[in-house]
């Protein structure tokens, strides 16, 4: 019995699957969390009776991103390189695994996206949010020293070009649902209540071999990103702020927690993060 989600499948097909973790104001994603969602996505894979799915929250707030005192603990001394590799990689192959099971996954923002929690939007095919006071996205990790470690870095430049993507990224402001919606974050702003019900409509509306996507972004590319070439200034010739964001993408993530850690930039307090 999963004790984050709930799954509920309709007469049409449709799983509505809610996030709701017990004895917290808000959801976090952990190792708990990604296991029960991975399961449930498998489950909606290999159903043939389920045509898509939407994810939503059955709290005020979406998903709040990841626990930063569980992000520690996956990364502890007593870990060896190939646990804390598998640790690491976990969110990246669920959001993968989502983005080209071959089935629609529609988010329903019905509240704060941030981090992790954006970046599970970012996986979905299709990505609706309320205009709610209280309902914005953004990828924050750069205020303790990350970037985006689920797939952020290559799906929100696709998504929104390179430039808008850099500020997103690298500045981690938070924003509101016509912001995102003007940069293509999202696809729709809908009133508040409704949400869930754009998701159904693009889930029972959508041709399946349209979300077979075995390739990342391939036939969705929305605006142009940067080519194969072995020169960064070709690429960028006229963006060199895109160049530097590419070089620095390169670099280890970790590398840049330690770092943070060790110089007192992270308390490892995730209230006062």
């Amino acid at each position: 019995m999963p004790k984050h989600f709930n799954l509920a499948v309709d007469a049409d097909g449709i799983a509505l699957i809610t996030m709701d973790s017990p004895g917290r104001s808000m959801n976090v994603l952990g190792p708990e969390v990604e296991t029960e969602l991975a399961a449930i996505v498998d489950r909606v894979v290999a159903d043939a009776a389920i045509r898509g799915a939407i994810i939503t929250s059955g709290k005020p707030s979406f998903l709040a991103g990841y626990d930063l005192t569980e992000f520690l603990r996956s990364f502890g001394p007593q870990l060896t390189p190939v646990q804390v590799y598998e640790n690491f990689t976990g969110l990246g192959r669920l959001l993968r695994r989502i983005e080209t099971c071959g089935k629609p996954f529609v988010a329903a923002i019905n509240g704060l996206a941030l981090g992790g929690g954006l970046e599970l939007c970012l996986a979905c095919h299709y990505r609706v949010i309320a205009d709610d006071p209280k309902a914005f996205v953004g990828l924050p990790e750069v205020k303790v020293g990350l970037l985006p470690g689920g797939g952020g870095t290559q799906r929100m430049p696709r998504l929104i070009g390179v430039d808008n993507a850099v500020e997103w990224i690298c500045a981690g402001a938070d924003k509101k649902p016509d912001a995102a919606l003007k940069d293509g974050a999202v696809d729709a702003v809908v009133a508040p209540g409704s949400a869930t019900v754009m998701c159904w409509r693009t889930c029972s509306l959508s041709a399946p071999i349209r979300w077979k996507k075995t390739e990342p972004y391939s036939g969705f590319t929305r605006v142009p990103f940067f080519s194969n070439s072995a020169s960064i200034a070709s690429d960028f010739a006229l963006s060199p702020v895109a160049s530097a964001f590419r070089f620095c993408a390169t670099r280890s993530r970790f590398a840049v927690l330690v770092h943070s850690i060790e110089n007192g930039c992270w308390s490892g307090n995730p209230e006062r993060s």
